[in-house]
């Protein structure tokens, strides 16, 4: 019976004990929960008090910001200068000119710098990229070295804003890490380091050369975009090269940069590999002739919705309709009575046409 006893009081007492724990672990995640709420709830406040503060500055001058009391009695508040360098980031991209100027004052002014600095340093992944963008966006010269050696962190989204930030403080030259480059570059990490280069500079034509032959496909695609935007006609022939590289996304994607740096040479050479692609490279290679409107391409149209895969034909059919061939694919359908695909193929082109 005392065994019994003495069992039960056991049981009873894990039994308390495992309730206290579930009621302190209760209490943990409702004050962490509290917390959290309170500091979302200051910065939504802090954020319209920032934004208001900055507009003053512009209006009337950043010299005001020295000595405003309000501002004052909360920059010792790290969440508050958090809160503050993440707003003037995103006012960067609002403001331009002297109102940009009033940005990288204030930034001074309030000692954010060293704030931004403590982030670039900052063991924690995330603190590094908003020191990155701090001192990027605040124009701060003096971190492009330390910011250069972040290139090789194991991180890759500190790498990818350490990319960024090569290209807005260095423009087209900032793209030298491209060279050792053995990762991928993402499609949207492409757009951004598209976006910041304001010009390329002929004197840079064998790097992008040296570019084109790269181990990294992620690299080549950024270059041919890259060729694409600044419409670099002395890259044709280069480019054309890589009609016969073995992967079909730079083949494709060389069709589309050829198609906007177009010659006199580009059509012949589309007719002259169309027969050795896969069909994704042939279709790059209608839509290309389709937008160029070129009328020398009529014939090969006419031949490829005659022999043509289904959805090549659909596309030949389409084009010739563009090219004002109407009357050619009705003429076609009264003599090729026996072929019901090809008449279906016309049909559907001069419907969506319609």
């Amino acid at each position: 019976m005392n065994l019994l006893f003495g069992s039960i009081n056991e049981l009873t007492l894990v039994f308390l004990t495992l309730l206290i724990i579930v009621f302190i672990l209760i209490l943990l995640v409702m004050g962490y929960g509290y917390r959290n709420y309170q500091l979302l709830s200051s910065r939504r406040k802090w954020t319209t008090l920032i934004e208001t503060k900055i507009l003053l500055a512009i209006l009337n001058g950043s010299h005001h910001i020295q000595d405003d009391v309000e501002l004052k009695d909360l920059l010792p508040n790290k969440n508050f200068r958090d809160t503050f360098l993440s707003v003037l980031i995103e006012s960067e991209k609002k403001f331009s000119g002297d109102a940009y100027r009033v940005l990288i004052e204030i930034f001074h002014t309030l000692n954010l710098k060293d704030f931004a600095w403590a982030y670039l340093n900052h063991k924690d992944s995330f603190k590094k990229v908003q020191g990155i963008e701090a001192l990027t966006t605040m124009r701060v010269e003096d971190a492009l070295g330390d910011i250069q050696l972040l290139l090789n962190n194991p991180n890759p989204f500190v790498v990818a804003e350490a990319q960024y930030a090569m290209v807005r403080f260095k423009d087209f030259k900032g793209l030298e890490f491209l060279n050792l480059l053995h990762t991928p570059i993402s499609e949207w990490q492409q757009l951004r380091l598209l976006n910041s280069i304001s010009e390329v500079p002929a004197t840079s034509y064998s790097f992008i050369s040296s570019l084109l032959s790269h181990s990294n496909i992620s690299v080549i695609s950024f270059v041919l975009s890259l060729i694409r935007k600044f419409r670099i006609v002395a890259f044709h022939d280069e480019v054309a090269t890589l009609l016969e590289h073995p992967n079909s996304i730079v083949r494709i994607l060389a069709v589309r940069t050829l198609h906007d740096i177009e010659t006199e040479r580009t059509f012949p050479l589309f007719t002259q590999i169309y027969g050795q692609q896969i069909l994704n490279v042939k279709k790059a290679i209608l839509h290309a002739i389709r937008k160029s409107k070129n009328k020398n391409s009529i014939d090969f149209l006419k031949i490829e919705l005659i022999e043509g895969k289904p959805s090549l034909q659909i596309i030949a059919a389409e084009t010739l309709i563009e090219f004002k061939e109407k009357k050619y694919l009705q003429d076609l359908m009264n003599e090729e009575v026996s072929n019901e695909h090809i008449h279906s193929i016309i049909k559907h082109a001069l419907a969506v046409r319609i």
